[in-house]
């Protein structure tokens, strides 16, 4: 993830209602989605849709955060270019998580799933999903 040039700024309801929209809409898109959500790059969650709990939330926007930090530092090692996918897949369900870099801070766009989502179905609903977001909070 890109350094913050501020840190991300509180989210107004209706910032935080439209983003949740566009979260049940990728849930809703991926047969096979329990949750979205979207983090700030600092680690706080922003917005959520699905399954997870209020603490389940704070702590997955802290875990995808560091993993995504994580990628853009291994990244930078061996000279890849900015992080665009973090795919991680267990027995029971599976994560996919993007980086996403806004005009004025940068956020982390992820999704929980079943583990026969489809992959690419799933990173290609998280795209769609990520310019609708960083649309929507443009000053």
């Amino acid at each position: 993830m890109t350094v913050l040039n501020e840190p991300a700024r509180p989210l107004s309801r209706t910032q935080r209602y439209v983003l949740e929209q566009f979260l049940q809409a990728l849930v809703d898109r991926l047969n096979g989605a329990e949750g979205a959500i979207l983090a700030t790059a600092d680690g706080f969650p922003a917005a959520f849709s699905g399954v997870l709990d209020e603490g389940m939330q704070s702590r997955l926007a802290a875990v995808i955060s560091s993993l995504s930090a994580l990628g853009e530092a291994a990244g930078e090692q061996v000279a890849a270019g900015p992080l665009n996918v973090v795919s991680l897949q267990y027995e029971a369900r599976q994560i996919q998580l993007i980086a996403m870099r806004g005009e004025r801070s940068d956020y982390v766009l992820a999704v929980l799933a079943r583990p026969d989502l489809l992959l690419g179905n799933s990173l290609w609903a998280l795209r769609e999903c990520a310019a609708q977001i960083i649309a929507a909070l443009k000053p």
